[in-house]
């Protein structure tokens, strides 16, 4: 199912911050057309505010930022939003006051802060429709790379999280996240560290592809619902105003093999990108269940430095196959497969899909926009963008044995980040 990301973000103009955007050069949400699959249904965690809570926390101080507190009153701005955008059947930043007046509180993100009774010095929001949960809201929110620098902000230290959903709702569901500072952004920034990388080193659960539906379309040169490598990204304190230039920026597989088939956004070449964010994309989905090292090198106040570190990407529990093309796979019966899509590139559209099969129908969860986990009694063959005009086909054969890939070892508990079960 797909989700739909946007993004806004406000600084007020307070000392030291930039000045408010005009209208004009606010960020539109919408790109492609809404999914064909299946409509999300709404499987709500226990507390999904504190669920969303701790998981971007885990994120942030994992890379080494200060923590979110929550904010009762952004809670409420944000969930007015929502309560809006559930009435009038839209997705957007903002409100209408002649449409569901009952709704309106105001027609831009600061402006529903203000009404909430939040007096911001800096404000953000973040929204998200179509994902089953609040948790796969904030793992697209954080693929899809203008809004990961939203959530890795370091210039706001509070957050309010609204949520929704209605069988007549467009997308099924609907998340908000109302991100703030009611301080000083210089003290807070202050407290953050020089720069962030995502994913970070030594993180282990980074996902593998972003499926090219943000807003700005940070890939043009890709069609909606093709799919491209999950973004590592590279964000500087504004804390610190000097410019910082690229020198390389460079992603290696496990093996120490260079990844070259990239794309590298800055400020360069990317107006939505002031001098201090860098982004390398891979312009194929990464594997899952794989180490990759990236280097970052740069200067600034004429000064040469050199970063470095590793991520992995999800490891799932069950074996896997990398699919292509045209591909038949040996599978055996009632045994459970991770199938991961490789189509030739980001100009294959993955979305919608449909299937043929023998016998029984599979048991198909779509993990991601190139993740299914599969489960057959009969051989199943599968079309993307569907079986009238595919681009993209394979095939699941029923076997005595197969051919797939095992997962790797679990890591020792004692080497990975205790964060609940977020991050796992």
């Amino acid at each position: 199912m797909s989700a739909r990301f946007i993004l806004l973000f406000m600084l007020a103009a307070a000392a030291g911050a930039r000045n408010l955007p005009s209208a004009d050069g606010v960020i539109d949400w919408r790109r492609g057309t809404p999914p064909t699959v299946r409509k999300a249904t709404a499987r709500a965690p226990s507390n999904p505010r504190t669920d969303a809570l701790d998981y971007l926390n885990a994120m942030r101080t994992g890379a080494g930022l200060i923590a979110f507190d929550a904010n009762a009153t952004l809670d409420t701005a944000a969930q007015n939003h929502v309560n809006y955008l559930l009435c009038v059947n839209a997705f957007g930043h903002y409100e209408n006051q002649n449409d569901c007046p009952d709704k309106y509180t105001g027609v831009y993100p600061q402006d529903r802060g203000t009404a909430a009774g939040y007096s911001w010095q800096a404000y953000g929001e973040n929204i998200s429709a179509g994902s089953p949960t609040i948790i796969d809201a904030v793992d697209g929110l954080m693929s899809a790379i203008y809004h990961r620098f939203g959530f890795l902000t370091f210039s706001m230290d509070e957050i309010g999280i609204g949520y929704g959903s209605d069988s007549n709702y467009a997308y099924g569901t609907l998340y908000n996240f109302d991100m703030g500072n009611r301080n000083n952004v210089s003290n807070t920034q202050a407290l953050n560290p020089d720069y962030v990388l995502w994913p970070y080193d030594g993180y282990r659960k980074a996902q593998t592809s972003f499926d090219n539906t943000e807003s700005p379309d940070p890939l043009p040169e890709c069609n909606d619902y093709g799919v491209a490598g999950n973004p590592v990204s590279v964000a500087f304190n504004p804390d610190d105003t000097s410019a910082v230039s690229l020198d390389a920026f460079r992603l290696y597989d496990a093996n120490g093999t260079e990844i070259t088939d990239t794309k590298i956004l800055s400020s360069a070449n990317d107006n939505h990108l002031d001098n201090h964010k860098f982004v390398l994309f891979s312009m194929h989905s990464l594997h899952i269940d794989r180490e990759y090292r990236a280097t970052f090198d740069y200067t600034r106040a004429s000064s040469q430095h050199h970063l470095e570190w590793t991520f992995r990407t999800t490891r799932y529990d069950d074996p896997h196959y990398d699919v292509t093309d045209g591909g038949s796979y040996d599978i055996v019966s009632g045994k459970p497969y991770i199938i991961q899509l490789r189509p030739a590139d980001c100009n294959i559209t993955l979305n919608p899909y449909s299937y043929s099969y023998s016998g029984s129908a599979p048991t198909v969860e779509r993990l991601g926009y190139d993740l299914f986990r599969i489960t057959a009694t009969g051989d199943v063959t599968f079309y993307f963008p569907d079986s009238s005009n595919p681009h993209f086909t394979y095939t699941l054969n029923i076997a005595a044995s197969d051919n797939a890939v095992a997962p790797s070892p679990l890591v020792p508990p004692a080497l990975v980040p205790v964060v609940n079960y977020l991050l796992f």
